[in-house]
C-alpha cells in the first residue's frame, strides 16, 4: 500500500482509520521474509512522491491510496481526498498529535 500524506492537501492516516491497526500477527513475513520487487516498486513510488513535494510541485502528488498485489497483478486505487473534509480527525482538525512525544 502507498498513500502520500501531506495535510491539508491529503488526508492523514487518522482521517482514514481513527485507531491504529493491531501489530501483524501473521508470522509469515518474519519467518519467510518478503519479496524484493514489490518492496522496490513501493519504495520508488514513495521516493517519487517525496521528490514532487521537495521540488515544489506538491499539486501533482497522488490523492489516492494504492493497494498493489504484484503476485495477483492487482492494483486498487481508492480516492481518499474527501476523507479529510468528511471526518472529524483529531489530528488534522483538532491538531491533537496523540502518537508524538513532546
Amino acid at each position: 500500500q502507498i498513500m502520500t500524506i501531506a495535510p491539508p492537501a491529503t488526508p492523514c492516516l487518522r482521517c482514514i482509520s481513527e485507531t491504529p491497526p493491531p501489530p501483524c500477527v501473521d508470522p509469515a513475513c518474519r519467518v519467510a521474509g518478503v519479496l524484493g520487487p514489490p518492496v522496490a516498486m513501493i519504495a520508488s513510488m514513495q521516493a517519487m512522491e517525496a521528490i514532487k513535494i521537495l521540488a515544489g510541485h506538491a499539486e501533482t502528488i497522488s490523492p489516492y491510496l494504492l493497494k498493489i498485489d504484484l503476485w495477483k497483478n492487482d492494483i486498487q486505487r481508492i480516492d481518499v481526498k474527501q476523507s479529510c473534509s468528511q471526518s472529524d480527525c483529531p489530528c488534522c482538525k483538532r491538531r491533537q498529535f496523540d502518537y508524538l512525544e513532546e
